[in-house]
């Protein structure tokens, strides 16, 4: 509300835009029932790529040896010029985690999302400093506080708070200056509601580029691919993508107009 009223983008509120561009990628590729899963993930990899996306996060968590024909299936399917990221929701023991990324080390695994269950700091320590893949976590802590714990620890290289169960906007700058204190980049999960996409939006397009880097890499926003209605329908502005990036907002407050059409649809 106060970005409509003085005409600000969010991220101007926040201190200012660092870049005009984010890089987006798409997850999905979850498990069903399918007697042909490698071939339908494969294909729905391909279709992300023919939509323009150029990273692609997948789910693991089956068992090891169905993930490891998966995963290589689909870096087959898409190949190296498409970065592809692992997520196991925690699903696996710390034995299993590790028997996972190293049969996988090999094929370009951009990060390894929640191997472990989220209360296992010290699992998480051992694990980083074994994995050749990076680790990425962060969706299930609340708070400042906890992810001083993973930080501490040096459990991650990815930190990925939500942002509206973080605390909030400010809390996830507070929990961002925590991360550039030990180097950790900043990758917001971002899930849920349009609302939700275009406050990670905006937050992103605050997050501060390294000191002393000509070039910057690029900032990176979850686009969930899976069908959500809410997402799609809650706001009136579409999110759109060319040349496999998302524009940062320009216009004021989160740079939306939710419609109240659909809200008074769906309101219990």
């Amino acid at each position: 509300m106060k970005g409509k009223y003085h005409k600000l983008p969010v991220a101007s509120l926040l201190g200012g835009s660092y870049r005009e561009k984010i890089r987006p990628y798409a997850t999905g590729l979850y498990f069903s029932d399918s007697k042909t899963l490698t071939q339908d993930l494969c294909d729905e990899a391909i279709g992300y790529v023919n939509d323009g996306f150029k990273s692609i996060k997948m789910k693991v968590g089956l068992n090891i040896d169905n993930d490891e024909k998966n995963v290589k299936a689909v870096r087959d399917a898409i190949g190296y010029d498409i970065e592809l990221m692992i997520d196991a929701n925690h699903a696996y023991s710390y034995e299993e985690a590790l028997k996972l990324s190293k049969r996988l080390e090999n094929i370009e695994i951009k990060w390894f999302e929640e191997p472990l269950s989220p209360e296992f700091y010290d699992q998480y320590s051992d694990f980083k400093a074994k994995s050749q893949i990076p680790v990425a976590a962060g969706e299930c802590e609340y708070l400042r506080y906890g992810f001083q714990k993973l930080l501490d620890k040096n459990c991650i290289d990815f930190l990925q708070m939500d942002i509206c169960s973080c605390g909030g906007l400010t809390e996830a700058k507070r929990i961002t200056s925590l991360s550039s204190t030990k180097g950790v980049k900043v990758i917001p999960h971002t899930w849920g509601s349009g609302i939700a996409f275009f406050a990670a939006i905006n937050f992103i397009s605050n997050l501060e580029p390294i000191p002393g880097r000509l070039y910057q890499d690029d900032a990176y926003i979850e686009y969930d691919r899976t069908e959500n209605k809410i997402r799609e329908n809650i706001i009136k502005n579409n999110i759109l993508m060319k040349d496999g990036y998302i524009k940062t907002n320009t216009l004021p407050g989160l740079g939306i107009d939710v419609d109240e059409n659909y809200l008074n649809e769906i309101k219990i």
